[in-house]
């Protein structure tokens, strides 16, 4: 369960960082 959580953790890290990589 715990890995599930930490994809899923990174998956939105790795999106949050392209947007702040566009808006930059």
């Amino acid at each position: 369960m715990s890995l599930l959580v930490l994809r899923l953790y990174m998956s939105i890290s790795a999106k949050t960082c392209e947007l702040i990589a566009c808006s930059r």
